[in-house]
Parts: C-alpha cells; sequence; structure tokens
C-alpha cells in the first residue's frame, strides 16, 4: 500500500550492467491535524449563546478531497464560561489510521448586564374603620421593571412586610430599600425604589343619623333649674 500508513517495502533489482537485488522499507506516517471549535463572548440576553464553527489550526489540514463533518453542542445562557464541545464524524474515505487528531473546545462566556436595572416597589395599603379588632396588611408589589429581562423572582427580600393596629392611626410597614436586594447574577446594577405600605384605621362615626355604627344614642332627661351642674 503506497498511500496509507504503514511500512512500504521496496525492492531493488539490478538491471543491465548490475545484478542482484535487495530491499528497502520506508514509512508513512499519520498526519497530524488539530481541529478548534470556536470561541465566543456575549452580554446576557436570555438567549442561549452557539457559535458552531470548527477550523483546522494545524499547519497541516486533511489531505486533498478528505476531511469531516462537525457536531457542535456548546451552548450558555446565563453568566458564566462553558467549553464549545463537540464532536466530529470523518467524511467517506477519509480513513482515521491516517491521522493523529487533536481536539481542541473553545470558550462561551456570557457576561452580566451592567446598565442599571430600576425596580419599583410598593408596600400593600388598606383603610378600615375602627371596631375595637385588630387589622393588618401585609405584602409588597412590583410596580415596574425598567429591564424586561430581569422578573421579580429575581428580588431577595429581607424583613417583615406587615403593619397592624387596633386603634385609630395610620401604622406604617417601614419598608425600605435596604430590605431589597438582587439575586440574579445575570445583573451587576440593580437598584430598588420602595413606597412603603401602611394601614389606615379610621374612627367610627356616633351620629344617630347613621344606622351603619351599631351605636344607640338616648336623649338626657329634662330637668327643672337647680342652680347645680346637671351631670
Amino acid at each position: 500500500d503506497l498511500v496509507n500508513v504503514g511500512t512500504v517495502k521496496v525492492t531493488v533489482t539490478g538491471k543491465g550492467n548490475y545484478t542482484g537485488s535487495f530491499e528497502l522499507s520506508y514509512q508513512i506516517t499519520k498526519r497530524k491535524v488539530t481541529l478548534t471549535s470556536a470561541s465566543d463572548e456575549k452580554v446576557y440576553d436570555g438567549n442561549p449563546l452557539t457559535n458552531s464553527k470548527v477550523t483546522v489550526t494545524s499547519k497541516l489540514g486533511f489531505a486533498e478531497k478528505e476531511g469531516a463533518t462537525y457536531n457542535v453542542t456548546g451552548t450558555i445562557t446565563d453568566v458564566g464560561t462553558k467549553n464549545n464541545t463537540f464532536t466530529y464524524t470523518l467524511n467517506e474515505g477519509t480513513l482515521a489510521s491516517n491521522y493523529e487528531i487533536e481536539t481542541h473546545e473553545g470558550t462561551l462566556k456570557v457576561t452580566p448586564v451592567t446598565d442599571k436595572v430600576t425596580v419599583k416597589i410598593s408596600g400593600k395599603k388598606d383603610t378600615v374603620t375602627y371596631d375595637g379588632k385588630l387589622h393588618s396588611v401585609e405584602g409588597y408589589e412590583v410596580k415596574e421593571l425598567s429591564n424586561p429581562l430581569y422578573n421579580a423572582s429575581s428580588i431577595k427580600f429581607t424583613g417583615v412586610a406587615k403593619a397592624e393596629g387596633t386603634d385609630v392611626a395610620i401604622y406604617p410597614m417601614n419598608l425600605t430599600s435596604a430590605q431589597f436586594s438582587n439575586a440574579n447574577t445575570n445583573f451587576a446594577n440593580v437598584k430598588f425604589t420602595v413606597t412603603d405600605g401602611y394601614l389606615t384605621i379610621n374612627p367610627k362615626s356616633i351620629n344617630p343619623e347613621d344606622e351603619k355604627t351599631g351605636i344607640k344614642v338616648t336623649k338626657p332627661n329634662d330637668t327643672m333649674y337647680n342652680g347645680e351642674e346637671q351631670k
């Protein structure tokens, strides 16, 4: 076989003025080929980062009319770094025994969003009329997110979002921006604007004309002047 890798034996035979013969041999060695998948980088956008390019990075590539087909499987969506993994299949007529193939995997990297993301949060509010019972309101609402890729599940809250009371007054939750933090590594610059929540307890009407009060007011009895304070 004068084409493929292996030992080639040659017989030299004398001709004309020469007689006799002898054998020589030489080696057809493997062709060294290096395959490298592409490296790529982008800022987080919620979509997978992929790059299907594979190149021959060695001085020598495949022999003419030979080669390989590649299946690149590397992918990354969230912030971080991963190898751009791939496999290859030699094309028809390309013999693995003729090659020494080395593979290098490129790097896929996603970096965090550094533009400021503003999150507006408002504590819940409620208003009731005094009835001698304990009332409360709790929780908060995410009113606005400046980046549509950012969502409420990325918010970490430390504290208690609750206001409660019995007597007539305004009871604040005392929410502050310091109680909210970003739990999503895909975003590096998140700011929180917080509006406090509160419970308002209004006085109960004692107007006798108001049937809803449930309070009965009895008119004092008439009395004759006697020079004393009437009670």
